[in-house]
This record gives structure tokens, sequence and C-alpha cells, in this order.
């Protein structure tokens, strides 16, 4: 699970900002709509299930989603940098000449699948790593929740090991280049001993912004593993398709023989290959094949005489992003996992939004502490969530991204609904527009 997520000179991003899924404690436990998740294993830490992030176009809320990405992409791929390779990462604010040229810097604060809490810190210019730290969190006999070190690495100097470190030092050291992270090279070269926290990059957060190829590989692979295992998964979709008034009874599958005409595959060698691997694209490749139809009732003017199967493509955009996004959520919630979604309401009904994110927002289904972060532009949500989900996203005079929850805003009224007061402007990040300069340069320009 996610705790904070902090980013600093990333792109629009340029003074330390930062996205927590901490409950804030302006927000009363009676008050709250919205349950938290209980980490027991460290006193009093709860968590937010979900996260909205609010903001005008061009604001720098889809600039959050990428951070996300960048970091995943530091820490699966940079072991297979070689010399010279460019940390295209370090995508710095570019309206600042003190900012151009420095330094990126992350830090993500998290759960792994060992149950305990660590906090992984990089930063990094264009051509080194110019720092790397792992810690992890311990609860002392009196309560106290406090950081051990287990690596810390600075530029031209020897990496430090705290006392817990496990699994080979100095070899993989001294073969980690300056423009690669010492994690991902460790668990390249089988260190076992941080395996969770690479798990965490690899299999504990998914991003997605659903666009129309994911959602068709996504629905197709969905199927077929629900299929093949046999599992409840297939009946809780066409159970849900039938419950949202799509007039779909349910989704039917075939196997083709052959590909899309649009899938390339990378050329990659068998021998580069490991078997895993192997086993994830030859299922992909299956996946690829399946043709998928929705089944519909068929009538004969007012009588019903059976059904017809339609392809899934001829279905519409919001009924396909729905089958994406609900088999991506029914994952999601067996997983116990993170999901980071860019506009995630687009072509749905509102309605429809409320309905899948109070999946997360139930503990009865979400046993496991999943979380959903979205970007949105949907204001109704903002009067069903806690304000300390709501994340307002704004630029500064000089083009500079902020980040604050609701929770932040001091003298708030509690009789006002947030959705009324966003469109007032008196949480901002909202469109400036100015309408009557806008019309009036359109009427003289016609007018001519």
């Amino acid at each position: 699970m996610l705790i904070e997520f902090s980013v600093t000179n990333f792109r629009s991003i340029k003074e330390r900002q930062t996205l927590s899924m901490l409950p804030s404690e302006r927000v009363k436990v009676v008050e709250r709509k919205n349950s938290l998740f209980n980490i027991p294993q460290y006193k009093n830490l709860n968590l937010l299930t979900l996260s909205a992030i609010y903001g005008k176009n061009s604001a720098g809320k889809s600039n959050i989603i990428k951070a996300f990405k960048a970091i995943e992409w530091l820490v699966l791929n940079s072991h297979r940098f070689t010399q010279g390779d460019k940390l295209l990462a370090n995508e710095t604010f570019i309206f600042d000449t003190n900012y151009v040229q420095a330094p990126t810097l992350f830090e993500i604060d998290f759960l792994a699948n060992d149950n305990k809490r660590y906090l992984y810190i990089i930063e990094f210019n264009k051509d080194e790593v110019l720092k790397e730290e792992l810690h992890y969190y311990i609860t002392t006999e009196t309560g106290k929740t406090t950081t051990r070190k287990l690596y810390t690495r600075h530029a031209n100097q020897p990496i430090s090991y705290g006392s817990d470190f496990k699994g080979l030092r100095k070899p993989i050291e001294e073969r980690t280049r300056t423009n690669v992270l010492f994690l991902s090279k460790s668990i390249n070269e089988n260190n076992t001993f941080l395996d969770p926290i690479f798990h965490f990059f690899k299999s504990g957060f998914r991003i997605s912004d659903f666009t129309e190829g994911y959602n068709d590989i996504q629905t197709k692979f969905f199927v077929k593993v629900a299929s093949e295992k046999n599992s409840t998964d297939m009946k809780i979709l066409n159970n849900a398709l039938r419950n949202i008034d799509t007039g779909v009874l349910e989704l039917t599958s075939s196997k083709s023989d052959k590909l899309p005409k649009n899938i390339i595959f990378e050329n990659t060698s068998e021998n580069e290959l490991s078997d895993t691997e192997k086993k994830k694209r030859d299922d992909l490749v299956d996946a690829l094949k399946m043709e998928m139809q929705a089944v519909h009732r068929l009538f004969n003017g007012t009588n019903e005489i059976g059904t017809r199967n339609i392809s899934l493509k001829e279905e519409s955009e919001g009924t396909q992003k729905f089958i994406a996004v609900f088999s991506d959520l029914i994952q999601l919630i067996k997983s116990g996992s993170l999901m980071v979604v860019d506009e995630f309401d687009k072509s749905f009904h509102p309605y429809l939004t409320q309905t899948l994110i109070s999946l997360l927002a139930n503990p009865k289904v979400n046993t496991k502490g999943s979380q959903l972060i979205f970007t949105t532009h949907d204001i109704t949500l903002l009067d069903i969530l806690d304000d300390d989900q709501i994340n307002l996203v704004q630029k500064d005079f000089i083009g500079a991204t902020e980040i604050y929850a609701i929770s932040d805003i001091r003298g708030l009224r509690g009789d006002v609904a947030n959705s009324k007061r966003y469109l007032r402007g008196e949480f901002e990040a909202i469109p400036n527009i100015n309408k009557s300069s806008l019309y009036q340069s359109l009427e003289l320009q016609y007018e001519k």
C-alpha cells in the first residue's frame, strides 16, 4: 500500500510536492464518509483507500501519474543500462533556469507484501544516480515508530549498509554503474532479501489511462485467465454488466488463429527471455487471439425470442471501458495493490463512476486495503469523498504545480457542499476563463 509519494523537480513540479494516503487529523472520525484501512503492524497507522486529483487542464495532474511511471521504470529497468545511457526520467522544471540542470528527487513511503513499511529515496540527474536510500520502519517496545537504515548511497562514495541488510554487498556494488539503481541491480543478481521492495514496484501498483488498446487487451486477458481458472470472476463481471443497464447479458469468447493486424512484438531473441518472460509472452499471445462478443436479448416486436451476439468492439466506448475498468478492479481488490489512473471518469456517467469507486470504499469488499489514485473532473465525487481524499492541483505564477488537499484549507464551514465551493472558486484549481473577452473577440472577427 502507498503511504506517501513526494516529487521534486519533475516536469511541471518544481518544489517538493507530496501525495499522501495518510488521513488528516482535521477530518473527524465521526464525520468520515469512507472507512480507513488499519495497518495492525504499526501503531495507529490507518490509510486512505481513495485519492482523487482535481485541477484545470495543464495544471499538472497527469505529471503526478507520470512521476509514478518514472520511478517504476527506473527500478524495473535501470539494471539494463550500459555506460553512457541517459536517465531520461530526469525531466526537469524548464521555466526556472536554476532547475533545468538540477536533479530530480523521488521519495516513496510504502507497505510491501512482507507487511513491512519502507522508505525509498532516489535523486538523479541525466547522467548518474546522486543518492539512493532504503530504510524500513519498526515499532519500538514503547509503541513509537522509527526508521532503520538498510543502505544509503551517495555519488562517488561507498555504499553504507545497515546491520539488517542481508545478501551480497560489495560484489554487486562494484558492478553497479553510476547510472544504475543499486536496488535494480541487486534484484537482477538474485538478492532475494530485497524481493518485497522490488515486488511493490513490479506488482504492487499498476498505472493506466484506459486507452482503447489497453481496454481491449485488458478485457481479453481477464476473460482468458478467468475462464482457465474457472473462477467466479466472470460471474461477477457478467452480473455487473446486467446491473448497470448496458443491455449486455454476458460476455462470450472464442479463439482465433490469427493475431490482430496492429500487434507488433519486440524483436527479442528466445535466449534473452527467461522462462517466466516466455510464459507471460505466450499467455499474452493467446489472449490477443481471443474474439470477444456481447450477448443481447433478441425480440420479434415486443416478444423476446432469444439472444444475439455482437462483437464487443461494436459496444459503446463507455461499455468497453467499464468492462476493462471493472475487471481491473476485481483483480485489484483480490491482490490488495494500488492502481493509478489518469482520467478515470472519461466516458462514464457520474453515477457509474460513483459506483465503481464505492467498491474501494466498502470495507466488506475491499478487505485487503486496495487503493485507487485517479485524476478526474467529476465534481459529483467531491460530495461523497472525505476532504483528505480530495487533492487539488494548480500552478503558481511561474507555472509550477502545487498539490494540496481540501483538508489543508483552513476556515471551511461544514454546512456547504464541496462541489458548490469548488465551482465558486473557493478551492481555486479551476480554469480562469474570461468569457466576455473571448466572446467579444469572436464577435468582432465574424462581424468583419
